[in-house]
């Protein structure tokens, strides 16, 4: 089950009685977590009826799934970092194979008056025997990031619920500096939110002036910059930077990695994949690819493996001690200059 099957689930009021929480979104985890508490905890007696477990035993999982509730309908149950579908521990064998059999074999027939919520974090090994029998339950969700039509539906109607129209193009610049982690996302929405407290509208302007921006599109409006001539900006992101607690040498292997990108890229759009499919072999976010590729196009594919050489050589002269970071770094920015190009 998706997080949007879930949310749809809770608001018509179906409660599983044991739930398994993976994926990377932490914010739509604890989003599913408030409002499944809300459903079952009766408010003010959260230190009653809500318990949070970490890593327990299996007697200390039916000693708190077997007490009563003492004024909500359900007593609710949060375990974190269960042993028995962590894959180090199953595969060093720290957990004990029967008491594996019992838990499964417990979650079967929960009492009522309990709902078990497990944090799977990321993933679970699904070829475990633990594993595969969890992501079989019904109330085994995935919280995955949002697509960027989701994101961008769900950033305008938080920004409506504050009376402030958020408009679409501005919506799709804060996607671009800000990346699509979604607690990050909003609060840089609340913090545009409150500076537009007369206009009530947020426009692409006021996005552009007041949002941080990720690391990687520091990375790439750098490289950006210096491709098209623009030193003074591309030092402007470089101070950003290092401001930000990048090193030189840290900054130099990010170059790298984006120039890494612009070639895959390159070579899967040959092989007639999709942007879906390119963003999900990769990890980058799809809205980022078609800017990335245009960027490679523009510098070359050959000129691009000159580049990567470029910075493994002077990755290699700083840390042998014949280059200083400085040094790597600046070279490695004027080498991306068609004047620089000119010029030697």
């Amino acid at each position: 089950m998706k997080a949007r099957e879930l949310f749809k689930s809770l608001r018509e009021g179906h409660i599983f009685p044991i739930y398994v929480f993976c994926g990377c979104e932490v914010f739509l985890k604890d989003e599913a977590l408030r409002r499944l508490k809300k459903l079952t905890v009766t408010e003010g007696s959260e230190e009653l009826d809500f318990v949070s477990l970490d890593n327990p035993s299996f007697s200390q999982i039916i000693e708190n799934a077997e007490t009563y509730p003492f004024v909500s309908t359900k007593r609710l149950i949060l375990i974190h970092d269960l042993s028995i579908i962590s894959k180090d521990d199953v595969r060093s064998n720290k957990v004990n194979s029967d008491e594996i059999n019992r838990f499964l074999t417990y979650i079967q027939s929960l009492p009522p008056t309990c709902c078990l919520v497990i944090d799977g974090g990321e993933s679970i090994d699904k070829r475990s025997k633990t594993g595969k029998a969890l992501s079989q339950l019904d109330g085994y969700v995935t919280f995955d990031p949002l697509e960027e039509g989701e994101l961008v539906s769900f950033l305008m109607k938080q920004a409506k619920r504050a009376n402030v129209e958020l408009q679409k193009d501005a919506c799709e610049r804060l996607l671009y500096l800000c990346g699509n982690d979604l607690s990050n996302l909003l609060n840089e929405l609340e913090k545009l939110i409150a500076f537009e407290t007369e206009n009530r509208i947020i426009t692409a302007e006021s996005v552009e002036a007041l949002s941080v921006r990720s690391t990687e599109i520091r990375i790439f409006d750098m490289i950006d910059n210096t491709v098209c001539g623009r030193i003074s900006e591309a030092y402007q992101q470089l101070d950003a930077l290092i401001s930000a607690g990048e090193t030189r040498l840290g900054i130099i292997s990010l170059i790298a990695r984006q120039i890494r990108q612009m070639l895959y890229i390159e070579a899967m759009y040959n092989r007639r994949k999709t942007q879906n499919e390119i963003s999900a072999l990769l990890g980058i976010k799809p809205f980022l690819i078609g800017k990335i590729r245009n960027r490679s196009q523009r510098i070359g594919k050959i000129e691009l493996q000159k580049q990567l050489q470029r910075c493994i050589q002077f990755e290699f002269s700083v840390k042998n001690g014949s280059l200083n970071e400085e040094d790597a770094v600046n070279q490695i920015l004027f080498s991306f200059n068609d004047k620089y190009h000119q010029l030697v």
